[in-house]
């Protein structure tokens, strides 16, 4: 069991290294309106550990985030690994608990390492209304939580269940394809139950609302109009080929950087 708990810290060791040397030097050109258009965003809570939404987002700075995985470090050699990657916590309440095995649960390792429930704290009605009388019409004031880019899948049951469960919270689900959303659907019946997820979604609370990305909506037709633009570019290129057979790499080069999406 110990050589193996130090196989999973070297992984995610590993991990931390591969995410910080090549992932996060990598330009990020497109950007999600989605996300842009839900206007201001005060928090987020992050099952991912690079920080892309405040290098995108987050144009003011002023978005609090809490890592619930652990974040990679902006300097390796300073701090410890505070990641979490561990497997799911099904039926925690009636397995027996080891010691040894339950280092490898998510919830020990986010314990652990320490990677904070802020989130908790965003779900408290004093947090939220902070500075104001807690009439009526605050304490009816709702919580709008989106997620984005996130399965829904059972290993984050818990944080999922306080989320969606808390009577103030109003959920928007995005999914990017009709395969995603029949996943998304199927891991919120394991995690709260049909009867929950038909009365929140579509009874008359309306609770919990699936949306399509909008970029998706048009994506058939951006790829028809690449593919027109490209084969445009390649009878110019062929044109050149023709009238010219002396055609070097840099001709070539010049001509994939031309292609839409190459």
């Amino acid at each position: 069991i110990r050589q193996l708990q130090k196989d999973l810290d070297n992984l995610i060791l590993l991990f931390e290294i591969y995410l910080k040397r090549i992932v996060q030097k990598k330009e990020i050109k497109n950007i999600i309106y989605d996300i842009e258009n839900i206007g201001k965003i005060d928090k987020v809570l992050s099952f991912n550990y690079t920080n892309t939404f405040k290098k995108i987002y987050d144009k003011n700075e002023d978005t609090e985030i809490n890592f619930i995985h652990g974040k990679c470090r902006d300097d390796l050699t300073i701090g410890f690994n505070n990641m979490v990657l561990g497997i799911d916590d099904y039926n925690i309440e009636k397995e027996i608990i080891k010691i040894d095995t339950i280092y490898f649960k998510k919830y020990f390792q986010r314990i652990w390492k320490s990677t904070g429930v802020e989130y908790k704290k965003w779900l408290s009605l004093d947090n939220i209304n902070s500075g104001k009388d807690l009439d009526k019409e605050s304490k009816k004031e709702s919580i709008n939580i989106y997620f984005f880019g996130h399965s829904l899948d059972f290993s984050d049951e818990d944080i999922l269940k306080e989320l969606i469960n808390n009577e103030r919270t109003k959920i928007t689900i995005f999914y990017n394809n009709r395969q995603s959303y029949s996943s998304q659907i199927k891991n919120l019946v394991n995690i709260i139950g049909k009867s929950k997820l038909l009365e929140y979604a579509y009874i008359h609370t309306k609770k919990i609302e699936f949306k399509e990305q909008e970029c998706t909506q048009y994506y058939g037709e951006l790829k028809k109009i690449e593919a027109f633009e490209n084969y445009k570019k390649y009878l110019e290129f062929k044109l050149k080929v023709d009238s010219n057979k002396t055609i070097n790499d840099e001709d070539i080069s010049n001509f994939k950087k031309e292609l839409i999406n190459f």
